[in-house]
């Protein structure tokens, strides 16, 4: 997302440095690396840590570098790179499709087909199945849909497309199913908890834009919660640190969902 920003003010030189350097570190099997030190390396206290978003990620920043600079050269070079991604991310997302996964839990189907338990966004302790990474999921295989096209690939193309699909049909059934056992009527951040994290929603509206494809409603209703439990106490209150830098992002999921003056007035909060 960094790069993506980067583009935006014209560095294009230093990310496809980023990008070519990066690459170098992605494992030869296919995993994305979701922190690394400068010399490549891969900090000891992560020898536990799961994060699945990295994957889905990896592709944006290589077609969010192609769109911005058209170097289909430079596509072509990496598209092998997203292909061998996007093949261990299906692989992962494989895992959950297993009849006795979790079989303990009553309501288990809802954890079929999604990505498994990670600890994401650094938002879950201990690891759970974060919806944060499936919207990133989606957006990787949405964009390697388009590197396939652009790149003359038919086969990678198809399963792409395939795998895509699926996943966003299980993606929807966890979050409709979650709604219903947790009962809640906002979208939550993981199928776990059934929790209440419109920050963490909000990658579903942008960058990945994944909500477009699910009901309106169920993310309208979501931000109107947000805005009336969190941002609205805070105006009456006269709060003046009651602040997460995350929440800057819900701003352009109100301006998307139509809700402008709630954008405003977070903006101006």
């Amino acid at each position: 997302m960094t790069g993506a920003a980067l583009l935006r003010f014209g560095f294009e030189k230093e990310v496809r440095e980023y990008i070519e350097w990066f690459s170098e570190q992605i494992g030869s099997d296919g995993w994305v690396p979701f922190i690394i030190e400068k010399d490549g390396s891969i900090p000891g206290w992560c020898a536990d840590w799961k994060e699945y978003d990295s994957f889905g990620e990896y592709v944006y920043l290589i077609m969010e570098y192609y769109r911005f600079t058209k170097d289909l050269d430079f596509l072509k070079k990496y598209f092998p790179k997203i292909v061998q991604v996007l093949q261990y991310q299906t692989q992962l997302r494989h895992n959950t499709m297993q009849e006795n996964y979790l079989i303990s839990d009553p309501s288990h189907e809802r954890y079929q087909g999604i990505l498994p338990a990670s600890h994401s966004h650094e938002g879950y302790f201990p690891e759970r199945h974060s919806y944060w990474d499936d919207y990133w999921g989606l957006k990787g295989l949405a964009d390697g849909i388009e590197a396939s096209q652009l790149c003359g690939s038919l086969i990678d193309q198809e399963w792409m497309q395939k795998e895509y699909q699926e996943f966003q049909t299980a993606l929807r059934r966890s979050i409709e199913m979650t709604m219903q056992v947790k009962k809640v009527s906002y979208v939550p951040g993981c199928a776990d908890l059934g929790d209440e994290d419109a920050s963490s929603v909000s990658i579903g509206i942008y960058p990945t834009e994944q909500y477009q494809y699910f009901p309106k409603e169920w993310y309208l209703r979501t931000f109107q919660i947000y805005y009336e439990k969190t941002v609205l106490p805070r105006l009456q209150n006269g709060l003046k640190n009651s602040y997460t830098p995350y929440e800057i992002r819900n701003i352009h999921s109100f301006i998307e969902l139509g809700m402008k003056s709630e954008a405003w007035n977070a903006l101006k909060y």
